[in-house]
């Protein structure tokens, strides 16, 4: 395996001793003089649901000697206060970080070297929004009070001020509309606006249907196009990687591609009485040994080197993968970027984890992550899965499934596709237990868990109770084109009367397991 282990400390901390209502007279610059270090301060932010990611995105920050941090929980009156406040006169640089960020290293040698005169750095995204541009890592570099760069942020926030004064939409169901205040498709649309000079309020696109963006695309396809042309306009140029990263032509080559844009203007739509003009702020799209995430920059299927030793990224994030954070998570531990702080701190489990009541466990023996499954074919794994899943059902455990390590695999072998010969482009990060549960559940129970299943009534009946227990399956034997058809509906009823049911429920519950098609668009999912 490429994995290596981060060294991460025990018990993350934040600099000084912050703790306050930043409502508070006088909190906000109390807070940038006790929090932040030299001009700079790390902002991160997220609710009880993100615990676990936050806490060990501060051990993994408190590894670099990074403790300038501010962990922000946003309330109405918070926001007015920082509204009211935002021409103050503390100035910091902000690097902000979503929760789902793996830290390899430090940026600040880069953003304070190559990169120092770029006002904004953020990512490139080809589904970031209308700019491709991606906010979860960001960093604000001596932007000018009332210069272009803070102007889109004002414009963000104008944008957003007016949506909450409008009546509610009637027909939007009620669970999308925070996806009206996406803090993506906001900066996106602001940072648009900037580049054409024209206030841009955007329908979005198909797949947000309910704000009818799909009709409006084709019926302005025109004006699309020439805004197309507006972002052609992005300035390139190339960085070569700095020493202590891997590099692997042609995945993450010695010299990656960036891109940059000069603004000498505020967002369209801004507050003019706060814009003051300078000569220009440029914007960075970071190089993907910068900042790395599978629809950034860079070859298509670099992710299979994520956990390379020496690593070849500063900064990783995890754009692709389901929903809530144990899908995050699981990357990290497998990459060597977990803290066990970040359980012991947070209780071990968060608020969105489905299986936090389910304890025993039902793996393949030789495909864990000490022991991983050497790649096949798509399919061969989907008859693996539609098994391994419906004996979980049937016995009540939870299924860990078949962990692959994707090292020195051919680039092609990854790409997603029909073809039998073919994995899908994430073939690493699939379980549905986290691999640390697994893990410590193997080494408490090691004798327990050794046996081999000879049948399925004995994993039904003998072994009520135990932790763990490792399988073998034996699939039989694909034919010469390497297309793995579906189990015999005959043979898992010879097995057990109830196999078939239970292989059916778990197929029901779990579909994008047992189809990575990209007719179904669940290539990214990594549990269900």
């Amino acid at each position: 395996m490429l994995t290596r282990a981060m060294a991460l400390p025990a018990t993350p901390r934040t600099r000084g001793a912050f703790y306050g209502d930043l409502e508070a007279p006088g909190a906000l610059e109390r807070m940038v003089r006790t929090t932040s270090l030299r001009g700079e301060l790390v902002l991160l932010h997220g609710n009880s649901k993100r615990r676990r990611l936050l806490l060990n995105l501060i051990a993994q920050l408190n590894g670099l000697d990074i403790d300038h941090i501010l962990l922000l929980a946003f309330t109405p009156d918070m926001c007015e206060r920082l509204r009211r406040n935002r021409n103050g006169a503390a100035r910091v640089n902000v690097l902000a970080l979503d929760s789902d960020v793996a830290v390899f290293s430090s940026p600040y040698p880069h953003l304070h070297g190559a990169f120092r005169r770029f006002a904004l750095v953020a990512a490139f995204d080809t589904k970031g929004g209308f700019a491709n541009v991606n906010v979860g890592i960001v960093y604000f570099n001596n932007a000018t009070a009332g210069g272009p760069v803070h102007s889109i942020m004002l414009e963000m926030e104008r944008r957003v001020e007016a949506a909450l004064a409008m009546p509610p939409p009637q027909k939007v169901p009620y669970g999308s509309l925070p996806g009206l205040f996406w803090d993506q498709n906001l900066f996106n649309k602001a940072l648009l606006s900037a580049m054409a000079n024209h206030a841009l309020s955007l329908p979005d696109p198909a797949g947000r249907s309910f704000l009818g963006g799909g009709e409006w695309s084709r019926t302005h396809a025109a004006e699309l196009r020439r805004l197309g042309d507006v972002l052609k306009e992005w300035r390139r140029g190339e960085a070569a990687a700095p020493p202590g990263l891997s590099v692997r032509p042609p995945w993450f080559p010695h010299r990656a591609e960036y891109r940059y844009w000069s603004l000498r203007r505020a967002a369209v739509g801004a507050d003019a009485s706060l814009w003051r003009p300078v000569p220009e702020e440029r914007i960075l799209l970071a190089p993907p040994w910068l900042v790395s995430a599978d629809n950034a920059f860079g070859h298509r299927y670099k992710h299979w080197l994520y956990g390379a030793s020496p690593p070849p990224c500063v900064l990783l994030h995890f754009v692709c993968v389901a929903p809530g954070q144990r899908s995050r998570i699981l990357p990290m531990q497998l990459f060597g970027a977990w803290s066990a702080g970040a359980d012991v701190l947070s209780g071990r489990r968060g608020e969105d984890d489905a299986d936090a009541d389910a304890d025993e466990m039902l793996a393949l023996a030789d495909a864990t992550y000490e022991s991983p499954l050497a790649p096949r074919p798509w399919p061969q794994l989907n008859a693996l899965h539609a098994a391994l899943g419906g004996l979980a059902e049937l016995a009540g455990r939870v299924a860990v499934l078949p962990a692959l390590d994707c090292g020195g695999v051919l680039d092609g072998f990854l790409e997603p596709g029909m073809l039998p010969s073919r994995l899908p482009s994430r073939c690493f990060w699939h379980a549905v237990a986290p691999p640390s549960e697994l893990e410590a559940a193997l080494q408490a129970n090691s004798a327990a868990a050794a046996p081999t299943l000879r049948a399925v009534r004995s994993l039904l009946d003998e072994l009520t109770g135990v932790p763990v227990v490792l399988l073998r399956l034996t699939l039989p034997e694909a034919p010469a084109d390497g297309a793995q058809p579906p189990i015999d509906p005959a043979v898992l009823r010879r097995a057990h009367p109830g196999l078939e049911r239970a292989a059916s429920r778990f197929r029901d519950s779990c579909p994008e397991l047992l189809d990575r098609s990209k007719t179904r668009r669940r290539e990214c999912t990594n549990f269900c």
